[in-house]
């Protein structure tokens, strides 16, 4: 799917994007229009690794997302709500 699609189901879906590819992250920016948009950013690392940066912050990525967070960045330990 291209980025259009992608985020026009999101939009449809009321899906939240999440990402390693700043397009969606940087759209957002410039446009400030949903879909909403989780941002991985940790570089070159295995997907077992990811996964368990995912999982042991999931239920603040949760909350964060239930208080009205629409685009967010999730690096080592560390989320920021743009």
């Amino acid at each position: 799917m291209t980025d259009v699609e992608i985020r026009q189901v999101a939009m449809e879906e009321d899906r939240i994007i999440v990402t390693k590819d700043s397009d969606f992250f940087d759209y957002y920016l410039l446009k400030g229009v949903p879909p909403k948009v989780l941002l991985l950013e940790f570089g070159n690392i295995a997907n077992k690794n990811l996964f368990t940066q995912f999982e042991s912050h999931l239920s603040l990525i949760i909350h964060e997302f239930e208080q009205g967070g629409e685009l967010l960045l999730f690096n080592y330990g560390k989320i920021t709500r743009y």
